[in-house]
């Protein structure tokens, strides 16, 4: 099976509490005009040095002290472009503009720990993907599937169910791949993250896969 590419995004811990993110951590400027001026100014700086200049870019243009804040604790690799609450947690949308591909990311916030990455392939059971029988027909048929995150932009669609005792549960889509991450999509799981009532991460289930193509159909009993 193949794995993530994507890299896990940690916020990492600060002296003295933990500050909540939250919609005041947001850039509030133009988004179309931050890109082609981040572009513009830190394509040609030494690669340890982009995460610096897109800090420095967003200072100039009067992102808000939260918002700084908030790309120093991932390294400066992107900034907070979204922001919705989940019950006592917080989905962070992030922006990576120097990502080659996958420009944006999901972080759950606010919780403990104080952010997961939703792409992180550390937090998934792969033995019970291999034991889904879609995923195992898939695999089956095409042995260099790969398994990858959904479409991680702001537009995505993201389930919230209550659990019980005042706990909430996360869904996100995944997409499985034929290969590479242009290829051919060759269906869907949804992975649930399930948090208590004082956000404390639980873990993850499979909850359900989707193939898109056509698979075998058993022999008929004769």
């Amino acid at each position: 099976m193949g794995l993530f590419f994507l890299l896990p995004s940690l916020i990492h811990a600060q002296d003295g509490p933990l500050v909540k993110v939250g919609p005041d951590a947001l850039w509030q400027g133009d988004e179309k005009k931050l890109i082609e001026m981040v572009m513009e100014e830190c394509r040609e700086q030494e690669p340890g040095m982009i995460g610096e200049c897109l800090y420095d870019v967003l200072e100039e243009g009067k992102a808000s002290p939260e918002a700084l804040a908030f790309m120093k604790r991932i390294d400066n690799d992107g900034y907070l472009s979204g922001y919705r609450p989940a019950g006592s947690l917080g989905i962070a949308y992030v922006t990576y503009p120097f990502r080659a591909n996958e420009n944006h990311g999901y972080l759950l916030v606010n919780g403990n720990p104080p952010a997961i990455n939703v792409d992180d392939l550390s937090l998934f059971d792969q033995e019970t993907l291999e034991m889904d029988p879609t995923y195992g027909k898939l695999k089956r048929r095409f042995p260099d599937i790969m398994f990858w995150g959904g479409n991680r932009h702001e537009k995505e669609v993201i389930q919230e169910e209550a659990l019980p005792e005042g706990g909430v549960r996360l869904v996100f889509i995944y997409r499985f791949l034929k290969g590479c991450r242009a290829c051919q999509v060759l269906g869907n799981a949804w992975v649930a993250f399930d948090f208590d009532k004082d956000g404390t991460f639980k873990g993850t289930k499979l909850l359900r896969t989707k193939s898109l193509v056509k698979l075998e159909r058993k022999s008929p009993r004769r």
